[in-house]
């Protein structure tokens, strides 16, 4: 099923979202079967480093098996702050999705500390280092 609105073609993310803010899609795996099911071609996938890093245990493979379904994407480090102010390997993020050809969004889901001009700073500056 494809929806139209206005001629141009619209797309629905879902973004699994860790166990202790969710009880709906916790983990990419999760999001895919029920994409599987649903099998509507409008709706998507976004997935979030932050949720990943507390639900998904194999990350990496989980995005291998989800890649027709990924649209969008937020880098966000363990603790919610900016790209490098955590522990998540976004050096390792990049590899993968770079390696399945993922070419949609990526964006920042982040926490303004120590302030919103500080985190920015940090995101761009590491995110063009994980991204060039």
């Amino acid at each position: 099923m494809q929806r139209i609105c206005g001629g141009k073609r619209i797309n629905l993310a879902l973004e699994p979202i860790n166990r202790f803010q969710e009880d709906f899609f916790n983990s990419i795996l999760d999001c895919k079967e029920y994409l599987d099911r649903i099998k509507f071609s409008n709706v998507k996938m976004m997935i979030d480093s932050f949720h990943m890093n507390i639900e998904d245990v194999d990350m990496w493979g989980n995005i291998r098996q989800a890649k027709n379904y990924i649209i969008h994407v937020h880098y966000s480090d363990s603790n919610r702050l900016a790209p490098g102010m955590g522990h998540f390997n976004f050096v390792k993020m990049t590899e993968v999705l770079k390696e399945i050809n993922y070419s949609g969004y990526i964006s920042a889901e982040i926490l303004p500390i120590p302030d919103s001009y500080t985190a920015a700073k940090q995101t761009i500056t590491s995110m063009k280092s994980y991204l060039s």
